[in-house]
Protein backbone atom coordinates (compact mmCIF):
# COMPACT_ATOMS: atom_id res chain seq x y z
CA UNK A 1 0.00 0.00 0.00
CA UNK A 2 2.94 2.34 0.62
CA UNK A 3 4.49 1.87 -2.84
CA UNK A 4 3.99 4.84 -5.12
CA UNK A 5 2.61 4.50 -8.67
CA UNK A 6 5.36 3.63 -11.11
CA UNK A 7 7.01 0.78 -13.01
CA UNK A 8 9.18 -1.62 -11.04
CA UNK A 9 11.44 -4.47 -11.99
CA UNK A 10 11.20 -7.74 -10.14
CA UNK A 11 14.53 -9.45 -10.51
CA UNK A 12 15.59 -12.84 -9.22
CA UNK A 13 19.31 -13.52 -9.08
CA UNK A 14 21.51 -16.33 -7.89
CA UNK A 15 25.30 -16.72 -7.73
CA UNK A 16 25.41 -17.23 -11.53
CA UNK A 17 23.49 -14.04 -12.30
CA UNK A 18 19.96 -12.89 -13.12
CA UNK A 19 17.56 -15.79 -13.76
CA UNK A 20 14.21 -13.95 -13.92
CA UNK A 21 13.08 -10.41 -14.64
CA UNK A 22 9.55 -9.01 -14.79
CA UNK A 23 8.18 -5.51 -15.10
CA UNK A 24 5.45 -4.71 -12.57
CA UNK A 25 3.17 -1.74 -13.00
CA UNK A 26 1.66 -0.16 -9.90
CA UNK A 27 -1.24 2.21 -10.53
CA UNK A 28 -3.08 4.38 -8.02
CA UNK A 29 -6.57 2.92 -8.68
CA UNK A 30 -8.27 -0.46 -8.87
CA UNK A 31 -8.84 -1.88 -12.36
CA UNK A 32 -11.50 -4.57 -12.88
CA UNK A 33 -10.56 -7.44 -15.10
CA UNK A 34 -12.17 -6.78 -18.47
CA UNK A 35 -14.90 -9.16 -19.58
CA UNK A 36 -13.96 -11.07 -22.66
CA UNK A 37 -16.83 -12.19 -24.88
CA UNK A 38 -16.29 -14.49 -27.79
CA UNK A 39 -18.93 -14.85 -30.45
CA UNK A 40 -18.03 -17.65 -32.79
CA UNK A 41 -21.34 -17.68 -34.66
CA UNK A 42 -23.63 -14.99 -35.95
CA UNK A 43 -26.62 -13.94 -33.85
CA UNK A 44 -29.05 -15.57 -36.34
CA UNK A 45 -27.66 -18.96 -35.36
CA UNK A 46 -29.66 -18.80 -32.12
CA UNK A 47 -32.45 -20.55 -34.01
CA UNK A 48 -30.08 -23.47 -34.66
CA UNK A 49 -29.75 -23.87 -30.92
CA UNK A 50 -33.53 -23.73 -30.46
CA UNK A 51 -33.93 -26.46 -33.10
CA UNK A 52 -31.25 -28.60 -31.45
CA UNK A 53 -32.86 -28.14 -28.03
CA UNK A 54 -36.22 -29.18 -29.49
CA UNK A 55 -34.64 -32.29 -31.00
CA UNK A 56 -33.04 -33.18 -27.67
CA UNK A 57 -36.38 -32.90 -25.89
CA UNK A 58 -37.94 -35.03 -28.64
CA UNK A 59 -35.23 -37.69 -28.21
CA UNK A 60 -35.72 -37.55 -24.45
CA UNK A 61 -39.45 -38.21 -24.86
CA UNK A 62 -40.60 -34.79 -23.64
CA UNK A 63 -42.86 -34.15 -26.62
CA UNK A 64 -44.76 -31.13 -25.30
CA UNK A 65 -41.51 -29.32 -24.51
CA UNK A 66 -40.09 -30.27 -27.91
CA UNK A 67 -43.15 -28.86 -29.66
CA UNK A 68 -42.91 -25.72 -27.53
CA UNK A 69 -39.32 -25.21 -28.74
CA UNK A 70 -40.17 -25.99 -32.37
CA UNK A 71 -42.91 -23.36 -32.22
CA UNK A 72 -40.28 -20.75 -31.23
CA UNK A 73 -38.75 -21.08 -34.69
CA UNK A 74 -39.74 -18.44 -37.24
CA UNK A 75 -41.98 -19.57 -40.11
CA UNK A 76 -39.20 -19.29 -42.69
CA UNK A 77 -37.32 -22.07 -40.86
CA UNK A 78 -40.25 -24.48 -41.17
CA UNK A 79 -38.89 -25.95 -44.41
CA UNK A 80 -38.47 -29.29 -46.15
CA UNK A 81 -35.61 -30.21 -43.82
CA UNK A 82 -37.13 -29.23 -40.47
CA UNK A 83 -40.81 -30.09 -41.02
CA UNK A 84 -40.35 -33.90 -40.97
CA UNK A 85 -38.56 -33.64 -37.61
CA UNK A 86 -41.25 -31.32 -36.25
CA UNK A 87 -43.94 -33.68 -37.53
CA UNK A 88 -42.28 -36.55 -35.66
CA UNK A 89 -42.76 -34.59 -32.43
CA UNK A 90 -46.45 -34.11 -33.19
CA UNK A 91 -46.77 -37.80 -34.12
CA UNK A 92 -45.18 -38.85 -30.84
CA UNK A 93 -47.61 -36.51 -29.09
CA UNK A 94 -50.47 -38.20 -31.00
CA UNK A 95 -51.53 -35.02 -32.83
CA UNK A 96 -52.08 -36.89 -36.10
CA UNK A 97 -54.06 -34.06 -37.69
CA UNK A 98 -51.05 -31.74 -37.35
CA UNK A 99 -48.72 -34.42 -38.76
CA UNK A 100 -50.84 -34.72 -41.91
CA UNK A 101 -51.16 -30.93 -42.19
CA UNK A 102 -47.39 -30.50 -42.01
CA UNK A 103 -46.27 -33.40 -44.18
CA UNK A 104 -48.77 -32.97 -46.99
CA UNK A 105 -47.21 -29.62 -47.90
CA UNK A 106 -45.74 -29.56 -51.39
CA UNK A 107 -42.25 -28.54 -50.27
CA UNK A 108 -41.90 -31.66 -48.08
CA UNK A 109 -40.08 -34.41 -49.95
CA UNK A 110 -41.99 -37.68 -49.67
CA UNK A 111 -39.20 -40.00 -48.57
CA UNK A 112 -39.77 -43.27 -46.69
CA UNK A 113 -39.91 -41.80 -43.17
CA UNK A 114 -42.32 -39.05 -44.25
CA UNK A 115 -44.58 -41.52 -46.06
CA UNK A 116 -44.61 -43.81 -43.03
CA UNK A 117 -45.66 -40.97 -40.72
CA UNK A 118 -48.35 -39.90 -43.21
CA UNK A 119 -49.67 -43.44 -43.72
CA UNK A 120 -49.87 -44.21 -40.01
CA UNK A 121 -51.37 -40.80 -39.16
CA UNK A 122 -54.07 -41.26 -41.81
CA UNK A 123 -54.84 -44.70 -40.37
CA UNK A 124 -55.19 -43.17 -36.89
CA UNK A 125 -57.53 -40.52 -38.32
CA UNK A 126 -59.59 -43.24 -40.10
CA UNK A 127 -58.72 -41.78 -43.51
CA UNK A 128 -58.29 -45.24 -44.98
CA UNK A 129 -58.24 -44.30 -48.66
CA UNK A 130 -55.46 -41.76 -48.09
CA UNK A 131 -53.60 -44.23 -45.87
CA UNK A 132 -53.79 -46.82 -48.66
CA UNK A 133 -52.24 -44.32 -51.11
CA UNK A 134 -49.32 -43.70 -48.77
CA UNK A 135 -48.79 -47.40 -48.07
CA UNK A 136 -48.77 -47.99 -51.85
CA UNK A 137 -45.98 -45.42 -52.12
CA UNK A 138 -44.13 -47.18 -49.29
CA UNK A 139 -44.21 -50.47 -51.24
CA UNK A 140 -41.91 -48.83 -53.79
CA UNK A 141 -39.22 -48.78 -51.09
CA UNK A 142 -39.71 -52.45 -50.29
CA UNK A 143 -42.47 -54.95 -50.97
CA UNK A 144 -42.73 -56.40 -47.46
CA UNK A 145 -45.09 -58.83 -45.78
CA UNK A 146 -46.15 -56.20 -43.26
CA UNK A 147 -47.04 -53.51 -45.81
CA UNK A 148 -49.01 -56.00 -47.91
CA UNK A 149 -50.93 -57.17 -44.84
CA UNK A 150 -51.76 -53.61 -43.86
CA UNK A 151 -52.91 -52.81 -47.40
CA UNK A 152 -55.03 -55.97 -47.39
CA UNK A 153 -56.66 -54.93 -44.12
CA UNK A 154 -57.29 -51.37 -45.35
CA UNK A 155 -58.91 -52.51 -48.60
CA UNK A 156 -60.94 -55.14 -46.73
CA UNK A 157 -62.31 -52.45 -44.38
CA UNK A 158 -63.09 -50.28 -47.42
CA UNK A 159 -65.16 -53.13 -48.86
CA UNK A 160 -62.73 -53.85 -51.71
CA UNK A 161 -62.43 -57.56 -51.02
CA UNK A 162 -60.75 -58.54 -54.31
CA UNK A 163 -58.03 -55.93 -53.87
CA UNK A 164 -57.59 -57.04 -50.24
CA UNK A 165 -57.15 -60.65 -51.37
CA UNK A 166 -54.43 -59.63 -53.85
CA UNK A 167 -52.41 -58.00 -51.05
CA UNK A 168 -52.95 -60.84 -48.58
CA UNK A 169 -51.88 -63.37 -51.21
CA UNK A 170 -48.79 -61.29 -51.92
CA UNK A 171 -48.00 -61.21 -48.17
CA UNK A 172 -48.30 -65.03 -47.97
CA UNK A 173 -46.06 -65.47 -51.00
CA UNK A 174 -43.40 -63.17 -49.54
CA UNK A 175 -43.60 -64.96 -46.19
CA UNK A 176 -43.13 -68.39 -47.80
CA UNK A 177 -40.21 -67.07 -49.81
CA UNK A 178 -38.64 -65.64 -46.66
CA UNK A 179 -39.03 -68.96 -44.78
CA UNK A 180 -37.59 -70.89 -47.72
CA UNK A 181 -34.53 -68.59 -47.81
CA UNK A 182 -34.01 -68.99 -44.05
CA UNK A 183 -34.19 -72.77 -44.30
CA UNK A 184 -31.74 -72.90 -47.19
CA UNK A 185 -29.19 -70.76 -45.33
CA UNK A 186 -29.52 -72.95 -42.19
CA UNK A 187 -28.72 -76.07 -44.25
CA UNK A 188 -25.45 -74.59 -45.50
Amino acid sequence: MDIKSDYYFLCIKNEKGEIYKKIISVIPFHVEKPLDFERSEVVASRFNYIFVMAQEYLNKGEFDTAIEYFNKLPENLWNSTTIPVIARAYYSNEDFEKVVELLEKENVIKIYSVLLLLANSCLELKRKQKAAEYFEMLRKYGDTVKINRVLGAIYHSLGEREKAKVYWDRAKKLEKSKKKNLNSTKEK
